[in-house]
């Protein structure tokens, strides 16, 4: 499977369905439409949207990189998103997201990756830390929406 395994930026055009599909495997409900205008008001500079693909070229995995630039800790890239289809897991396609993410970090000259996961996904917690990555900590989110 390695070898067909491709990584490619995101197409806002072709690849919507997919990765909304994807996004629905992680408990996400968003219309293409949505995803469409979310992947617009994505800043370049700052955010990638990578797909792993099939050997048709179809997307079979999925991963949100941004640079996470708080004024606290010295920048770093975060992995937001990443999920593979539940038909492709245990393939080795989340660890090449995962590398591709790596050599993106690179490339920046960021030293630091930080994922954030929710704590219920205990599959995912095993999978970056047989990837070396260590956890930091646990938080609390809050959210407060506007009238």
């Amino acid at each position: 499977m390695d070898s067909q395994i491709n990584i490619r930026d995101a197409n806002p055009r072709t690849d919507l369905a997919e990765i909304c599909q994807l996004c629905e495997q992680l408990g996400y409900q968003i219309l293409t439409d949505q995803m469409s205008q979310r992947l617009a008001l994505l800043a370049p500079s700052s955010n990638q949207a990578l797909v792993a693909t099939d050997s048709q070229d179809r997307p079979i995995g999925f991963m949100h990189l941004r640079i996470n630039d708080s004024l606290l800790v010295e920048p770093r890239l975060e992995i937001v998103a990443l999920v593979v289809n539940e038909n492709h897991r245990n393939q080795r396609i989340g660890q090449h997201l995962v590398q591709a993410a790596e050599a993106h970090a690179r490339v920046l000259g960021l030293k630091t990756i930080l994922v954030l996961s929710n704590i219920k996904r205990d599959d995912a917690h095993r999978f970056y830390q047989n990837l070396g990555y260590q956890l930091l900590k646990t938080n609390h989110s809050f959210t407060k929406s506007g009238e």
